[in-house]
């Protein structure tokens, strides 16, 4: 990073430093130095400082690091040792990711004056961010669906989102999508070096919107105790998060590439098996549909058991007119059966629109094409 600096420095800069300062900037941009003292970080940072004040005195001077969480040590030690003695009209930029498990950055870097230190917090981009960047960069427009996907995957991420649209051309941006080389990636350099068992712990995790240590232990057959040592090791990884019973990616990116990294036939038998785990019926009737490849009358009995609520003193629903709307599993065999969906009219639960929906963008386009997921 320091070579980085320094590199771009005029040569009649350099030349006028103190000649130990200029042999150890020769040594840092790997020049031909033979004699001369030793060199050591303290030189090094004694010869930036002096870089950057005689700038100083013609110009201000801004210095900028992205990143610095990830400078090498001796990187480290000469920016701060520089930052502490700057003086003038020199102004230092400094980006960092703030993680858990990583000392901050005031714990290294000061400034002579204490309050000479601003923060501010980047969060991630709005839906409305995205779209302005996306619309920016690529000049193009996306339909909402697909804005409201990318926003999700890439957790508002500049790069990312960037990325994921730009593999978008007409492809799925569902869970099962693929994510662009680039960033699938990333996501197996976080979970690329762990095991078969902690793998389908991962997979389970990635099925369910909040999922909890118990419910992968009983998805995934393993005792509590193993899966905590599993999701431990993930953890240690970054890949994802433990606080108390619950469990979370460290970012949506992660659950989408865990997913789609998976082979079809083994998401089908995960969602088999959370379908036996949860108890809403909503959710049951989701990993049903999602496990289903054929006909499937679990799946259909589950899609047209109404929720039921008992409220005291709450009157009777009336009792609809058959004659005119057919029965909810009528609707649903109907239209399974019937071809591209239309407009789903009659008492249908929400959790029965969603599924025909669903059952239209999947079953029925592979019995149509004769093609097995």
């Amino acid at each position: 990073m320091v070579t980085d600096l320094l590199g771009d420095v005029d040569a009649e800069v350099l030349a006028g430093l103190p000649d130990v300062q200029r042999i150890a900037v020769d040594r840092v941009l790997l020049r031909d130095v033979n004699d001369g003292p030793l060199t050591d970080q303290r030189v090094v940072a004694a010869a930036l400082k002096t870089v950057v004040e005689t700038l100083a005195r013609e110009a201000p001077v801004l210095i900028a690091i992205d990143d610095v969480q990830w400078l090498d040590p001796s990187s480290k030690a000469v920016v701060s040792f520089a930052a502490r003695r700057l003086r003038g009209r020199v102004c230092l930029l400094v980006t960092a990711r703030s993680e858990p498990d990583r000392d901050s950055v005031l714990s290294w870097l000061q400034l002579g004056a204490p309050d000479g230190i601003n923060r501010m917090k980047v969060g991630p981009l709005s839906l409305g961010g995205v779209h302005e960047l996306l619309s920016a960069r690529l000049g193009r427009a996306f339909p909402r669906p697909t804005m409201v996907r990318i926003a999700d995957v890439s957790g508002g991420n500049p790069f990312y989102a960037l990325e994921i649209a730009r593999a978008v051309d007409g492809q799925s941006t569902g869970a099962g999508a693929e994510l662009p080389r680039t960033l699938a990636d990333l996501v197996r350099i976080r979970t690329g070096r762990l095991n078969a068992d902690a793998a389908n712990v991962l997979l389970a995790a990635a099925c369910v919107a909040n999922p909890t240590v118990d419910m992968l232990a009983r998805a995934t057959g393993t005792s509590i105790e193993r899966t905590t040592e599993l999701l431990e090791d993930a953890e240690s990884h970054g890949a994802l998060a433990i606080d108390g019973n619950r469990v979370r990616y460290s970012h949506p990116l992660l659950a989408h590439g865990v997913y789609a990294d998976a082979a079809p036939a083994r998401r089908r038998k995960m969602h088999r098996a959370l379908a036996d785990v949860v108890t809403q019926p909503e959710l049951r009737a989701r990993h049903l549909a999602l496990a289903a490849s054929s006909k499937n009358p679990e799946l259909l009995q589950a899609l047209t058991t109404p929720r039921r609520r008992p409220v005291l003193g709450a009157r009777p629903p009336r009792k609809p007119n058959c004659s005119i709307w057919p029965s909810n599993s009528a609707v649903i065999r109907r239209a399974v059966a019937s071809g591209p969906p239309a407009t789903i009219y009659g008492p249908v639960t929400p959790t029965g629109r969603t599924m025909c929906s669903y059952l239209h963008s999947t079953s029925y386009r592979r019995a149509r094409s004769g093609r097995s997921h």
